[in-house]
């Protein structure tokens, strides 16, 4: 793990809890879950999901954001601010 990434280039679950620590035994466990194989996880208490048609589509996503610093000419920038705020 690199700076919240794991190897892939994907972002891990610690990342994505923010600055929320596991406790050793929280650590034992999901490596416990994560070393077993897929065949050997039983999800028969898993109820099957027939019906999407209530579904929210980007309900939990959110675009990721990049804070940038430009230089407007101030007629430039007083025409953006002119359309009100946000």
């Amino acid at each position: 793990m690199l700076g919240g990434k794991d190897l892939a280039g994907g972002v891990n679950a610690e990342s994505q809890m923010g600055c929320m620590r596991r406790t050793k035994e929280q650590r034992r466990d999901s490596g416990a879950i994560a070393a077993k194989k897929d065949a050997d996880i039983d999800s028969s208490d898993i109820p099957t999901v027939v019906d999407w048609s209530g579904a929210e589509v980007g309900k939990f996503y959110r675009r990721a954001k990049k804070a940038v610093t430009i230089r407007l000419d101030v007629d430039v920038l007083e025409w953006l601010k002119s359309a009100g705020p946000g």
